[in-house]
């Protein structure tokens, strides 16, 4: 059983390295589009008489970041589905198989008794005599 928790611990901190790995890659994307945004501002100041083409690229690169945080977040909803599955099968086999060798346990308990122990009886109940009846007269 412990063989079974230490493979969902084990199974947990994957999926964490993982959600890690995505998080590092999102706050690159969010690094990218500051540069990007950036740059636009840079552009749209040296550009002031076409607003409406560095409005569009920021607009452009908005949705771009947006579609890749919809994606990195149905990728870490779906990891974490899986692990919370993985672990709550782990955790049920590992019931199981507790309650298979508290069975097995107590089966061994109840077979380690030589016997029985012997029927109690109640005590005899005292002997009383029968009423004397007086003898019938002969003819």
């Amino acid at each position: 059983m412990q063989a079974l928790f230490s493979q969902a611990v084990e199974e947990q901190i994957d999926t964490q390295r993982q959600m890690s790995s995505l998080v590092d890659e999102l706050r690159g994307e969010m690094r990218a589009l500051g540069e990007q945004v950036r740059s636009d501002v840079d552009r749209m100041g040296s550009t002031i008489a076409e607003p409406q083409a560095a409005t569009d690229a920021l607009q452009r690169d908005l949705a771009a970041l947006r579609e890749r945080v919809d994606g990195l977040a149905t990728e870490v909803r779906s990891l974490l589905d899986e692990a919370v599955t993985r672990i709550r099968a782990d955790i049920e086999d590992g019931l199981v198989a507790l309650a298979e060798a508290l069975l097995t346990a107590q089966g061994a308990r109840g077979s380690r008794a030589a016997t029985p122990p012997p029927a109690a009886t109640a005590p005899a109940a005292p002997m009383t005599p029968a009423p004397a009846t007086a003898p019938a007269p002969t003819p």
